[in-house]
């Protein structure tokens, strides 16, 4: 594992050679609960200041809803089996104690990979970007009453079928969110660490991908200023 996705993509580019005869595949090995999970939210957290520019993505779609996608994007290239975008938000809200794999955070990992499918394919732009703010409390509250199957059976089914399932069910509880002075608290406190992020990325597109030159030598500087706002548990003793 390696804090710097630039360098992991490039190993994984070298594992392929052109006159290549047999198929590749690739590990990246690591411990459950262990550094290397501090190691993924770094890497993690960092890459979408590249990606956000490469993926195209409409410009509709910002704030914590352009993180999810995004995150759904590189699921798919790490093969994680659910959307680590769960890490990032329960890190927000509870700090470095949390736990990486409860079946609370898969739940919400794959509430949010249904939620970038049904983004990618919607038409109703306005209703996502004034409810961007109150999105994540509410997937939140809404996993608590849908089981890991449930989820899953979402992932296959089609947009409109996904849409019934779906967004009738978030739409409910964000207006539940909207209705309690409590959870607009946690919204505002989540939505604030989106703008922490996107103000870190220096720009509405965080930054191009040519900005990303000399990122490696200046690697080491990144590594502390990460380690300074994402500690490790045990720090504060």
């Amino acid at each position: 594992m390696h804090l710097n996705a630039k360098t992991i993509l490039q190993i994984h580019g070298r594992l392929n050679r052109l006159g290549q005869k047999n198929t590749v595949k690739w590990h990246n090995l690591k411990i459950k609960n262990s550094f290397h999970g501090h190691e993924e939210i770094v890497l993690l957290t960092n890459w979408p200041r590249e990606l956000s520019t490469e993926a195209c993505l409409p410009y509709w779609i910002t704030g914590a809803l352009r993180e999810v996608v995004l995150f759904e994007l590189m699921k798919a290239y790490m093969n994680h089996p659910f959307n680590r975008y769960a890490w990032i938000v329960t890190y927000d809200r509870d700090g470095p104690k949390m736990e990486c794999y409860t079946q609370t955070l898969v739940k919400m990992g794959h509430a949010y990979s249904a939620l970038a499918k049904l983004v990618m394919k919607t038409d109703r732009e306005q209703f996502w970007t004034e409810n961007d703010e109150y999105l994540m409390v509410s997937m939140f509250e809404m996993s608590q009453e849908i089981s890991v199957e449930e989820f899953k059976t979402w992932f296959t089914c089609g947009e409109q079928l996904l849409r019934q399932k779906m967004q009738e069910k978030l739409e409910r509880h964000i207006m539940v969110v909207k209705s309690n002075q409590s959870k607009k608290q946690q919204a505002k406190a989540l939505k604030d660490q989106v703008k922490t992020r996107k103000n870190k990325y220096k720009s509405d597109e965080f930054i191009n991908p040519e900005d990303m030159e000399g990122e490696i030598e200046d690697e080491d500087e990144g590594e502390v200023s990460t380690d300074e706002e994402f500690g490790l548990p045990g720090d504060e003793e």
